[in-house]
């Protein structure tokens, strides 16, 4: 009897899942935007109010019937879809053409082109609209992209230095002139500088052909996983998705090891899935050994993607075990032994590699360390900077630490919250019992164990609340969850014109505030602009006069951004600079201000109370600070970057 009873039971939480999970969505989502007003972190407002509303609305519709003639489009509507495309897109690069930076102007059409897009990506009914879509996907792609990385000096952090290395390795062609771990890293390296020998082109040519290009295409695997799981409507929408991503946009401006790594992740993952999908045994073999192929390749080219690579794979066998168990006995576990070998050879690498710049220890040794540290004398939870407070003269505790405009950090944000909102509804759809299956199954459980990284072990306060690199990865799945939610969601409405004007209005919201994000954005951000650092991109004026200057000088003074770069990539000591006081104290340098001092801030490295470590924040230099230089010699002026001898 009792047996009986709780067999019962059993059977019913397996067969609505969707709906139990949603239920427990509701007050866990309260429950992690309440922890907002004690740690002022946006994230958690967002993210907690984003598992709320979308628990709430997946109850709302979960029962309502589909609609299947809204994918019916005129003949004369669709190409009224692709003219208005092609119309706003060629506007878009005239803007470009006929500007010194990307305007606003040039945003809204990047989103009109992503809305108009969307809906012709929902009216497709043939292979020939099907590949128009996804050529015009790679444009918006490439447009987006290429408008930073030609368009200006460089971009990114670490632009400068990885250039200045594929450089010397092409010259030289020994892996032994890349700094530091670079040189147990060096697929990257070694696939641009074979470019750059193979084309004879100049290394930014060669870094345009060896990695952006690859990373673009690298997304075609979001489409194709999309459409061996639903159709082609759901591929090419999250493919959509994933190349207006802000994180996608930023390593894609700032090509490097991690764009590289995560070109690789990406055909990584769908190797992975296709081998689940695959049901004859002889055709799993060639998925098998393209699998193994891909693993060294990704430990030899980047240390977190090949992390993340793991973790996720890892996710994914469980996924497969959990859902054998539970849901269907008889599916079959092709993979078991995968992630046992990625670890073998991902610890063998990790034991060699040496991490150059502490001190010649080994990699593996330099991480387990710094994560002891981070966890014994750091952690503890919402243990943040934004949390920091002071006990005043009156006995009220303040924040120490200055935050943003509120509606500027909502607005920031409202991309990635929007994509979770809908990939939260996904997955209840996924988890349903009409639409689960192994490998959606596996897919849920991969993002959660991957979001729960991302914010379980800053909510801890071992590291900040984003580590930015996540999410690129993990937009590998959200992409499709969100999609398909969308897509069902729009069908779903009780008039073809309302769903087609939803997915219109949602895709072009969710494009507009990825391109304005600061993550994507930080050369003409719309919000944020005070705290936002221009690290991003760099002028081509910047880009000389640094170069100018170095002949003239060992020794210059800049911010830790553009100084760092450039002293990298020139070879000479460049010493960062925070404040007016500092003046006086870097005698016979020489002082490169950007014009965006004025109004742009720098990242400094300083010390707030109430918190035990020091943080990076952001400050203008201002006018004061230029007054204080023009007393000084100016000995260069391109308008763009100034050059002050210190004496």
């Amino acid at each position: 009897m009792g047996s009986s009873v709780l067999k019962n039971y059993y059977d019913t939480i397996i067969k609505r899942t969707d709906f139990i999970i949603a239920i427990v969505g509701l007050p866990l989502g309260l429950f992690i935007t309440s922890l907002y007003f004690i740690s002022p972190t946006i994230h958690l407002l967002t993210l907690g109010f984003a598992l709320f509303l979308a628990s709430l609305t997946y109850l709302c519709i979960k029962n309502k019937k589909e609609k299947t003639i809204v994918t019916y489009t005129s003949r004369p509507m669709k190409v009224f879809y692709d003219i208005g495309f092609f119309a706003a897109f060629s506007l878009s690069l005239l803007i470009l053409h006929n500007s010194t930076e990307r305007p606003v102007l040039y945003f809204a059409l990047i989103t009109f082109c992503a809305g108009l897009l969307a809906l012709s990506i929902i009216s497709i009914e043939c292979r020939t609209e099907l590949v128009r879509q996804l050529l015009k996907i790679l444009l918006i792609s490439f447009n987006q992209i290429l408008s930073i990385h030609y368009f200006t000096g460089g971009s990114g952090v670490d632009y400068w230095v990885h250039m200045e290395m594929n450089r010397l390795l092409s010259q030289i062609g020994d892996i032994s002139v890349l700094y530091g771990k670079e040189s147990f890293y060096p697929l990257m390296h070694i696939h641009t500088a074979v470019n750059q020998i193979v084309m004879d082109v100049p290394i930014r040519d060669a870094t345009g052909f060896g990695i952006i290009i690859p990373l673009v295409a690298s997304s075609i695997c979001v489409f194709l996983l999309g459409r061996s799981l639903f159709d082609e409507k759901v591929g090419l929408l999250a493919m959509l998705i994933v190349n207006i991503s802000d994180f996608q946009i930023r390593y894609g401006v700032s090509p490097g090891t991690v764009s590289f790594g995560l070109c690789l992740f990406f055909f990584f993952v769908y190797l992975v899935f296709k081998l689940i999908i695959i049901a004859k045994q002889r055709e799993r073999i060639k998925w098998l050994i393209l699998v193994f192929v891909f693993i060294p390749v990704l430990i030899l080219s980047h240390a977190h993607s090949s992390f993340v690579a793991l973790l996720t794979l890892c996710a994914v066998v469980s996924g497969v075990l959990i859902y054998r168990k539970v849901f269907d006995i008889k599916t079959v576990l092709p993979i078991a032994l995968i992630p046992i070998i990625f670890v073998i050879e991902l610890l063998q690498h990790w034991f060699v590699a040496i991490y150059g710049m502490k001190g010649e220890r080994s990699f593996f040794e330099v991480i387990l360390q710094t994560l002891e540290d981070a966890i014994v004398n750091k952690a503890g939870f919402l243990n943040r900077p934004e949390a920091a407070t002071v006990e005043t003269s009156t006995g009220e505790y303040v924040n120490t630490l200055a935050l943003p405009p509120f509606l500027e950090q909502v607005a920031d944000v409202m991309g990635l919250t929007l994509v979770i909102f809908f990939a939260i509804i996904g997955c209840l759809f996924w988890l349903s019992s009409s639409q689960r299956s192994t490998v959606k199954f596996s897919m849920v459980l991969g993002a959660a164990i991957l979001l729960g990284f991302t914010f379980l072990f800053p909510l801890l306060g071992i590291r900040n609340i984003m580590p930015l690199r996540w999410f690129a990865f993990i937009y590998f799945f959200l992409s499709l969850m969100t999609a398909y939610a969308v897509i069902k969601t729009s069908y779903r409405l009780s008039r073809p014109v309302y769903s087609k004007i939803f997915l219109f209005f949602i895709i072009s919201s969710l494009a507009f505030f990825m391109s304005f994000s600061s993550v994507s954005n930080i050369d003409s951000p719309l919000w944020l602009k005070e705290w936002t650092p221009s690290i991003s991109s760099y002028t081509i004026p910047e880009q000389q006069g640094g170069i100018t200057l170095a002949k003239y000088a060992d020794k210059m003074v800049s911010d830790d951004r553009y100084g760092g770069n450039h002293g990298s990539y020139l070879g000479i000591q460049v010493t960062s600079f925070s404040s007016r006081k500092d003046l006086n104290t870097h005698e016979s340098s020489i002082f490169l201000w950007r014009e965006d001092y004025f109004d742009r801030p720098v990242t400094i490295q300083t010390n707030i109370e109430g918190y035990n470590k020091s943080i990076s924040i952001s400050t203008i230099l201002g006018a004061e600070v230029l007054q204080d230089l023009e007393k000084r010699h100016k000995m260069y002026d391109n308008s763009d970057l100034y050059g002050f001898h210190l004496f």
